[in-house]
């Protein structure tokens, strides 16, 4: 059989999963519907064979090439596959010998690494006042209802006004996503303490199955 032969097979799958195909960026996702896919648990052959990357309660799903938006980028690792509301982490994706189909395995790292805080990442536009001060003139969600961990770190005095102590808390934040935050980034906790947090600096895992983590202020 030809390639051309082979690329509608897909159409014989039981119990075929409509998801979400979010391209991650820098400033944010690209979503694409896929409305043909087979989720599957990893096989033992390709949890022995990734020298223990690939876990048990990770996800392989399989993407038919002819059902990928027409001009689309190949999957790549921090990508999304969203699936009935869970977001499903690209870890690798290879595409099988007769380039008829994706092989796409996954993490869910909200389950994997206790991501059990939702967060926002904005970035502020500023401007000047008239006495030439900085002022917030607007402001863009680049990412919401983000999946993250908010770890507090310790506290410190940091100065005082009007005779009251000001103190500043710092936060190690948590995601599964890979950013270059502007100067006027921030993180908006979503529920929980409604905490808004500067971003301080940030460190970019190595590894595909880390998390970046993010060092934050919160200023009262």
């Amino acid at each position: 059989m030809t390639r051309d032969e082979m690329l509608g097979d897909y159409k014989i799958w039981d119990n075929p999963q409509a998801v979400v195909w979010r391209e991650a960026t820098k400033t944010g996702y690209v979503d694409r519907p896929v409305n043909w896919t087979k989720p599957r648990p990893p096989s033992y052959k390709e949890m022995a064979g990734s020298a223990g990357v690939v876990l048990g309660n990770d996800r392989v799903f399989l993407l038919p090439v002819p059902e990928l938006p027409l001009g689309s980028p190949k999957p790549k690792p921090r990508d999304v596959i969203q699936l009935d509301g869970e977001d499903w982490v690209v870890l690798f994706a290879d595409l099988n010998r007769w380039k008829t189909t994706w092989r796409v395995t996954t993490r869910n790292f909200v389950i994997q690494s206790n991501l059990c805080d939702q967060v926002r990442i904005v970035s502020q536009q500023m401007g000047q006042d008239a006495a030439g001060g900085l002022v917030v003139t607007g402001r863009t969600i680049l990412f919401d209802n983000l999946p993250a961990r908010i770890q507090a770190e310790n506290s410190q005095i940091d100065g005082t006004v009007l005779g009251k102590r000001l103190g500043a808390s710092n936060y190690t934040v948590y995601t599964s996503v890979q950013i270059e935050p502007g100067p006027y980034w921030r993180i908006e906790e979503i529920g929980g303490k409604s905490r808004v947090l500067q971003i301080v600096s940030t460190i970019n895992p190595d590894r595909i199955t880390d998390l970046m983590s993010m060092s934050c202020e919160q200023i009262p």
